[in-house]
């Protein structure tokens, strides 16, 4: 994919430091424009548009100066940390909250009930959803670990370790992505499960003589009475981003390299905010961002206080 380049005025300083000079970014998913009348920036990542206002910027450079980042990078990187808060499921059967501002991890809560595979956050409902090994769905408290059961699968199928479990907001149904790369389509009220086509990547697709090897999705649009979405995965095996469409034919169209060496432990989860959408990923301990479009991962950071793996996180509201 062509990169664009775009220019950009710079505050001159008191300092001068910088002074006023134009840069160029080299990278089409963000854009940053400063005002020298009221200190305004904005910015506009892969995860959306965020305004900032009345910022400092001869203090915003000097901490750039002391990070040894560009003033740039630092303003993107304080916009994208602040866009979620996540919660992951621990292989090892525990919740545990992630500050995506300062890339830490809270205390794990363990979890009652039986050992969970994947957890999402319904839209519908705002409620926190997981999948159980045995093909219980149940709801949980995210404070207390606290489980209740909702229904259970109706359909007998090995889900497998790290099943993508991630909710359909346009049609409110829950899709698990088992074993094998078995696809279903559930309604958690009743447990009434729908098989739909096995994924398979798309005839005209680059990697049509794969398999598929989905280690992580998620859902574009993740709102109460969505018009539209998209369901996007993490492919293990061929390390891109790929489309699934359409959803319940399993057909797989790539997006394009993440760009990260080790996925096999890859986790994701899409946040929406009006009509912007941000994907999350961690995978091998660190955050990352992913360009919906393109596909392209971009590291925020390391995750601190992490004691275990992932099998699953959901963005929390």
């Amino acid at each position: 994919m062509a990169r664009t380049k775009r220019m950009v005025r710079l505050l001159r300083v008191p300092d001068g430091a910088l002074g006023a000079r134009t840069v160029p970014i080299t990278s089409a998913h963000q854009t940053v424009r400063t005002s020298s009348a009221g200190g305004t920036v904005r910015v506009n990542p892969a995860c959306g548009k965020r305004r900032w206002r009345g910022l400092n910027m001869s203090i915003m450079t000097s901490l750039a100066r002391l990070a040894g980042v560009s003033l740039i990078a630092l303003i993107a990187g304080v916009a994208s940390a602040q866009a979620a808060n996540l919660v992951g499921l621990t292989a090892d059967g525990k919740l545990v909250s992630i500050d995506t501002a300062t890339m830490t991890a809270s205390a794990p809560v363990a979890v009652s009930g039986d050992k969970l595979v994947g957890i999402d956050v319904r839209p519908a409902d705002g409620k926190l959803y997981g999948v159980a090994a045995d093909g219980q769905i149940v709801t949980i408290d995210p404070k207390t670990g606290a489980v209740t059961k909702v229904s259970t699968i109706s359909e007998k199928v090995t889900l497998g370790d790290r099943p993508v479990v991630d909710f359909n907001p346009a049609a409110d149904r829950l899709r698990v992505i088992a074993a094998g790369g078995v696809s279903l389509r559930i309604n958690v009220e009743t447990g009434a499960t729908i098989v739909d086509k096995p994924l398979s990547f798309d005839a005209a697709d680059a990697s049509a003589a794969k398999k598929p090897a989905v280690v992580a999705g998620a859902y574009t649009n993740s709102v109460a009475g969505a018009k539209a979405t998209e369901l996007f995965h993490v492919d293990g095996t061929t390390g891109a981003w790929v489309l699934q469409s359409p959803p319940n034919d399993g057909i797989l169209k790539t997006r394009g390299a993440l760009g990260v060496a080790n996925l096999a432990d890859a986790v994701v989860d899409i946040a929406t905010e009006g009509d912007k959408n941000t994907a999350w990923m961690i995978a091998g301990g660190t955050l990352y961002t992913i360009d919906i479009a393109s596909g392209k991962a971009t590291s925020v950071g390391a995750v601190k206080g992490m004691t275990g793996k992932l099998l699953d996180i959901a963005v929390w509201k």
